[in-house]
């Protein structure tokens, strides 16, 4: 069972919003509000709040995701300068435009300011949260995982019932997912179970948790199998699928290749190895898998396309074309045959050159 999952971006509207262990009626009125699509009752809220504290961030933070949503963070980004200008030991109007030039792409100046929002006042609510969401969810090309987490347990620390720890807990349990730690995001699972308060939270939480304890038994089931019959390459191959479906990358690499030497003419077993090392940016090593599923099978349509990938990558765009076409040729309706097409047309354009 795969369990990396796809989660919303950082202004998106989660469920944990509502399942905070605090109840603070205004900020769930904001919440409601938002929720509900009322923008500029929103912003009203919102304003008064900020009026009254100005480091409530979450008021903050809900005012700028309104503004989003009527294409007015222009606007309020000069709103948000103009006030850290005049009130520059104000740690809630930095946090403030930190917060809109990371939704604008201005990663650098929205650290800066989300970081001296944290200098000012150390226990802001979710300024660290957002400084890790830039260094490990968005686009931010100087991006340091290491601080992004540092910042993610600064968030947890402040109080662990938070808003902005609950969100922690969502989105570095993705994380570790991703990074094939199962154990890990396990963990802020289980943190979810205990500080959320909305019921659909938990469910959610414990379901996720359930799927990581199958895929520990599955996993240990079958590499006690592979030890009891190491010569059976139908067991490395599943525990390959298992491993890389959990993005244990590595770990399915090792497994494949050792499936491969006890069978080296099981096509499906050098197909996931070729995609596994395309994965790892190990583009030659993975364009030789394809090419040797070929010779097995000249006719495994799948294998032209992650070939033609491979050359692509490689620099290598007349063999690319070649190999697009061919899978074309024996899947006439092949997903997405369309982007498939538009590939052949953009590297037949770039070089020049087009093959028959």
């Amino acid at each position: 069972m795969k369990l990396n999952r796809i989660w919303l971006a950082l202004a998106a509207a989660l469920v944990l919003f509502a399942g905070c262990a605090e109840k603070q009626p205004p900020l769930f009125q904001l919440i409601k509000l938002f929720q509900e699509e009322k923008f500029d009752q929103t912003i009203a809220l919102a304003e008064k709040l900020t009026a009254e504290n100005p480091d409530n961030s979450q008021a903050h933070r809900f005012l700028i995701r309104a503004a989003r949503e009527q294409n007015a963070l222009n606007s309020y980004k000069e709103k948000y300068e103009k006030l850290v200008q005049e009130n520059p030991q104000i740690a809630g109007y930095h946090f403030g435009l930190g917060y809109i030039c990371i939704q604008v792409d201005e990663y650098e100046k929205g650290l800066a300011e989300l970081e001296k929002a944290t200098e000012l006042n150390p226990s802001i609510d979710y300024a660290h949260y957002a400084i890790g969401w830039t260094h490990l969810r968005s686009n931010y090309s100087n991006a340091d995982p290491e601080k992004g987490l540092a910042a993610w347990k600064k968030e947890e620390q402040l109080n662990p019932k938070s808003l902005g720890a609950l969100q922690v807990y969502n989105d570095r349990a993705d994380y570790y997912l991703r990074k094939g730690d199962a154990a890990a995001a396990e963990k802020d699972y289980e943190k979810i179970t205990l500080y959320a308060f909305a019921p659909g939270d938990i469910a959610g939480a414990r379901t996720y948790i359930s799927q990581i304890r199958t895929y520990r038994d599955e996993l240990a089931r079958l590499e006690a199998d592979v030890k009891d019959k190491p010569d059976d390459a139908s067991l490395r191959m599943q525990l390959g699928v298992l491993q890389y479906k959990n993005n244990k990358i590595d770990e399915a690499i090792n497994t494949w290749l050792k499936a491969s030497e006890l069978q080296p003419d099981n096509v499906d077993v050098r197909n996931y190895l070729g995609k596994a090392l395309l994965e790892r940016q190990r583009f030659a090593e993975a364009a030789d898998q394809f090419l040797k599923v070929l010779e097995i099978d000249p006719n495994m349509a799948t294998a032209y396309y992650n070939l033609a990938v491979a050359q692509e990558l490689l620099g290598k765009p007349e063999s690319a074309v070649q190999n697009y076409k061919k899978y074309i040729e024996l899947n006439p309706m092949a997903p997405k045959l369309e982007d498939v097409k538009q590939r052949i047309t953009n590297l037949e354009d770039s070089t020049g050159v087009t093959e028959g």
